[in-house]
């Protein structure tokens, strides 16, 4: 493994003099259980002999290992005590952080978990750390992607998505509503609609992808007005692109990260 750098809570690895290293090579080849592991669930027909699947969860989280310890040019190979803690505050997050592998191979991808920290040690002392990483979901994500403008009533945006995932991700949406009405958002991968009626003029509407909406005018009561089918950005094998129709003249900021199946062991 090349000595590579990485970022964790917006700092970097190097800052604190360290690299990501291994501590010992073999020249066999590993199979990795990486992401993408999937249970599969089925019933049983005609005695066993056939068995359907009926659907497929992600049933674990991704989880990465790796080595790192300090640069060559340190004025001790050996970690003190001190140095240790400094190290543990900082990686050792209480609440999931964003990591991002400084590497051309690896610009691109995004994993958000927690690190758990274990010493290295020889007879002299501490010389390393083993870090395991912990993503808070089965994948990573590649950079975030963000689209904004203006779209004129019954006019229409495209979203081509790069997910590695088929399926659908929920994005984050901010709508700001240039005439009233009731506004319909259509995606036509799906059909799906998302509709918010009574909108007024200069409304700000917010949708996050935790299935949230909340609305700048205080007087719309959106419970009653929002039919509840946030808008999806859909990926099917051969078939990526998500059209957008809006109702309404709007201004309009949507961004999502896309599933990436790509790891750094």
């Amino acid at each position: 493994m090349a000595d590579l750098d990485f970022k964790y809570r917006g700092e970097y690895l190097s800052n604190y003099e360290y690299i990501i290293c291994e501590f010992s090579s073999s020249n066999s080849a590993d199979v990795v259980n990486t992401d993408s592991q999937r249970a599969f669930t089925s019933i049983s027909m005609f005695a066993g002999k056939r068995q359907p699947i009926l659907y497929s969860t992600y049933n674990d989280t991704l989880v990465m290992k790796f080595s790192i310890c300090k640069m060559e040019n340190a004025h001790s190979q050996f970690i003190s005590p001190d140095e240790a803690a400094e190290i543990k505050r900082w990686l050792c997050s209480p609440v999931a952080q964003e990591l991002q592998i400084i590497d051309d191979d690896f610009w691109n991808y995004r994993w958000f978990g927690f690190f758990n920290v274990n010493e290295i040690h020889i007879a002299r002392g501490c010389i390393g750390f083993e870090l395991t990483f912990t993503s808070v979901a089965p994948f990573g994500y590649k950079k975030r992607f963000e689209t904004s403008g203006t779209v004129e009533a019954n006019g229409t945006i495209e979203i081509d998505d790069t997910s590695d995932e088929e399926g659908y991700i929920y994005p984050d949406m901010v709508i700001t509503v240039k005439t009233a009405g009731d506004l319909t958002i259509t995606n036509s991968f799906d059909d799906r609609k998302t509709v918010i009626k009574n909108c007024t003029q200069g409304e700000v509407l917010k949708f996050s992808n935790l299935l949230q909406i909340s609305s700048s005018d205080s007087t719309h009561i959106i419970g009653n007005d929002f039919n509840y089918k946030f808008l999806r950005i859909n990926n099917e094998y051969e078939k990526t692109k998500n059209t957008l129709k809006f109702s309404l003249n709007c201004d309009y900021s949507i961004s999502y990260n896309p599933i990436a199946k790509v790891v750094f062991v």
